[in-house]
């Protein structure tokens, strides 16, 4: 047995073997470096012949370390072993090199230094982070040298490490170095747009991580930030209040450390809800002449208006509509030439929007021209007693339909306008400057129309010197805003076969003084034109309540005056035509007098909770019932496409959703010569009073729709809902590419040209085009696939004396469409 290399620690024990056989049996000598060993009493030889070391030694007086063998002899010869080499181990205290603290960026390389301490044999290198010992991989390695490389540093990271050397003495640890990650500013959430109305709150968010914590900063996109209303909040979200359209635009989040800054960018809607600056009013008309009703007002996003009433077959019209003696203008103005008695009656201006939904109500009084009443002056002259050398007003405002022209009279002769000392405005009002008393007398104001004619006269005195007496019984006419606004339109709450009940509503201001009254007039009708006069049928009415004596077959028409100590209002609109007892017909159109019951709808009674896509051709409406009182009995649902790109207008059905147990429902699309580019209303009825829910189905794909609702009670509408936006989902092409033509080149080349399918049947965005060519009727000659900019191909090499047919389909991410028709070509031989 030959000794082997030992490497121990000093004063550990080790045993150096030899073993030798031999006849005599052979005697052991050990040698060290070429001399004998001798005894000592740590070092000594065992029996069996190894060389024993009770604790191997390394001082300056004998050092143990060394290269040994052993010699085995008798007097036959001798054997020497091969040699051992004897090494005492030892490990250093002091580390050559102390790994050291760093700061890296997230994703760079990271390097942490370590020597570590001198030492026999040569010590192994680990590491620990923050006391657990660090797993290896191919990201994170130990450099030949001991370093540890970080080839991409991760937040994680960061922390205590410490270098470990360790060999057979024992371990030595380093000092601790921290390794501080630097992350960039990265959005946890990015900032998402948000929309809002006017009056209300809005909050931007952006979370942001980093290291170090980065600091956050808000700014406008054109530096307006609205100081004051705006603050950051501790999430570091952007809080606006009392919002105004003014605060929409773009808001930037700028998040930044010491690594780097990073930006993004929300956009902030701010709805205005709609607001009527003209509506309509209660109205009167003379049959087949033209009346405008106003439906305009301001909004964010713009409002669109769209008019409703009982002649028209359910759904709204809006501007663009044009239909039977009737349009709407752009800007929502319903021009109206009725010609029959029932396009008389409640229109109803509605503006809807996503912000949400504004309406007016107007009656209009439709009247035949034989029974057309007089002017009415609605500001008729007024006594006065002014001193000379002043100026006199004499007020006198009269109103039709239609409009009447204004005469003045002194006396039996009419009244010499100069346009200096005696002047009229358009108005009708007289005004006389520098009063002589010779101005004295009756003043006569004639109102005259096709209709008839109305006067109504005042005495002016003008009074000459300084006498205090005849100062003290001066008396002006008040100003016409001193007095009353008009009551509302009275309303035919009651009817008998002799009599009507009318109610109506005080103004809504009384003037300078208290309301005093009311008075009411009427007009019937004789059955001739010109004929009858209005007359004050009661006066000083404490209510607003009156019930009038009716003539079988005589219509009439009221009107209203609120009355104060200076003067009467101007009369409200016209009620609708009473009669009882038949006839006041004309071309057949007879009057029908309809009780008017008050609004029972009354406020927001609907809310659209969500209008979901449900597939390429449906969506589903979901609304809620709000508010008390009435219980709607139903709900309209209005559809349009918004923006659409085909000509052919889908009439959406609706089928109930499954937890439905019954319902019923009726559709209508609208049939007029409306003016190019207007895109009609669909109104599904839904009569299901319990229904909070439907589907409409048989939309057209990829189109986006807008949506509202309105509830209703009989034949009463509620205040329409806010507009809801979706878009139906894509679907294959539904139409073949067309102008299909093949052309030959020359005799072995043909050119296949052709145009997308018709922009109503696309269905989606085309990705390419489907080119089938046939050879003999049966042999497939090509099928090749070309992208969607493509509109043309070459068809080689031709056969002479064959007949190929090629047809085309459109390709979309939804399937292939319908293949257009074959086109034969025949090859000369």
């Amino acid at each position: 047995e030959h000794p082997t290399n030992w490497t121990v620690p000093r004063n550990d024990p080790v045993t150096l073997n030899c073993g030798a056989e031999g006849r005599p049996q052979p005697v052991i000598t050990w040698y060290k470096d070429g001399a004998p060993v001798k005894p000592s009493p740590h070092r000594f030889i065992l029996p069996t012949g190894s060389l024993f070391f009770l604790k191997v030694s390394q001082s300056k007086k004998e050092n143990d370390a060394g290269v040994y063998w052993c010699v085995a002899s008798n007097r036959l010869g001798s054997a020497r072993s091969s040699n051992a080499s004897l090494q005492i181990a030892f490990l250093r205290d002091d580390f050559r090199s102390s790994p050291s603290g760093a700061r890296v960026v997230a994703g760079e390389r990271a390097v942490l230094e370590c020597y570590p301490p001198k030492g026999h044999p040569e010590p192994l290198v680990s590491w620990t982070k923050d006391g657990h010992t660090l797993v290896l991989d191919d990201r994170v390695y130990v450099k030949e040298g001991g370093g540890l490389v970080m080839t991409e540093t991760l937040q994680t990271d960061e922390g205590s490490y410490v270098c470990v050397a360790s060999n057979l003495v024992g371990t030595r640890t380093s000092s601790p170095a921290i390794l501080a990650v630097q992350v960039r500013p990265f959005f946890v959430r990015l900032p998402s747009d948000v929309t809002s109305v006017t009056g209300g709150e809005a909050t931007l968010r952006c979370r942001v991580g980093g290291s170090p914590r980065p600091h956050v900063l808000w700014r406008r996109h054109d530096g307006r930030m609205p100081v004051g209303r705006a603050r950051l909040d501790a999430d570091s979200s952007l809080r606006i209040s009392g919002l105004t359209v003014e605060d929409a635009g773009a808001y930037i989040c700028q998040a930044e450390n010491a690594v780097a800054t990073v930006v993004a960018n929300a956009t902030l809607t701010v709805y205005d809800p709609p607001m009527l600056v003209s509506g309509p009013v209660d109205t009167s008309v003379i049959l087949n002449t033209t009346v405008r009703l106003p439906c305009y007002g301001r909004g964010t996003p713009p409002p669109t208006p769209v008019w409703t009433h009982s002649s028209l077959p359910q759904q709204p019209v809006g501007a663009g509509w044009a239909g039977e003696n009737a349009h709407v203008g752009e800007d929502g103005t319903l021009v109206l030439t009725p010609v029959r008695r029932t396009q008389g009656g409640t229109w109803t201006c509605s503006l809807v929007s996503e912000a949400g939904a504004a309406h007016a109500r107007a009656w209009l009084t439709l009247v035949a021209p034989r029974h057309a009443p007089p002017p009415i002056i609605s500001v008729p002259p007024a006594n006065q007693t002014l001193p000379a050398r002043t100026h006199a007003t004499l007020h006198c405002r009269a109103q039709g339909p239609p409009t009447p022209t204004l005469t003045w009279y002194r006396g039996a002769a009419p009244v010499r306008i100069d346009g200096k000392r005696i002047s009229a405005n358009k108005a009708g009002d007289l005004t006389i400057t520098s009063l002589h008393e010779t101005d004295s007398g009756r003043y006569t104001c004639l109102a005259e129309s096709r209709s008839g004619s109305t006067q109504r006269s005042a005495s002016l005195l003008v009074v000459g010197g300084d006498d205090p007496q005849a100062a003290r019984s001066f008396r002006r006419a008040p100003s016409p805003s001193a007095l009353p606004p008009p009551p509302t339109r009275p309303r035919v709450s009651g009817l008998t076969n002799t009599s009507v009940t009318l109610e109506w509503a005080p103004p809504h201001a009384g003037g300078d003084v208290p309301i005093l009254g009311y008075i009411v007039e009427s007009y019937m009708s004789t059955g001739e034109p010109r004929g009858g006069q209005w007359r004050v049928v009661a006066r000083g009415l404490p209510a607003p309540r009156f019930t009038a004596h009716l003539e079988a077959g005589r219509p009439q028409v009221f009107v209203v005056r609120a009355e104060n100590s200076l003067g009467e209002s101007p009369p409200s609109p016209w009620s609708q035509v009473v009669l009882v007892g038949g006839g006041g017909g004309e071309g057949g159109a007879a009057v029908t007098t309809k009780v008017e019951l008050p609004p029972t709808l009354v406020g927001r009674r609907l809310n659209l909770t969500a209008l979901n896509t449900l597939s390429s051709s449906s969506m589903k409406v979901t609304w809620q019932v709000t508010g008390s009182g009435t219980r709607v009995e139903g709900v309209y649902v209005h559809i349009r496409p918004r923006r659409s790109l085909h000509a052919l207008h889908l009439t959406p059905q609706v089928e109930a959703p499954p937890h439905s147990s019954s319902s019923s429902s009726s559709s209508s699309s609208s049939a007029s010569s409306s003016s190019e580019g207007y895109i009609p209303w669909d109104t599904v009825t839904v009569m299901n009073a319990g229904a909070s829910s439907y589907v409409l189905t048989r939309l057209t794909p990829n189109t986006e729709y807008e949506v509202f609702l309105v509830p209703f009670v009989r034949t009463e509408e509620g205040l329409p809902t806010e507009l809801r936006v979706n878009t139906t989902l894509p679907d294959a092409p539904a139409g073949p590419p067309q102008d299909v033509s093949v052309h030959l080149v020359n005799l072995t080349h043909a050119s296949v040209t052709w145009r997308p399918p018709d922009a109503d049947l696309q269905h989606g965005l085309i990705t390419g085009y489907q080119i089938l060519a046939f050879v003999n009727g049966s042999s497939l000659f090509l099928n090749r696939t070309v992208n969607s900019s493509t509109y043309s191909y070459q068809l080689a090499p031709l056969i002479p004396g064959y007949v190929y047919s090629v047809s085309l389909s459109a390709l979309s991410k939804m399937g292939e469409g319908p293949s257009s028709e074959p086109i034969r070509l025949q090859t000369d031989p």
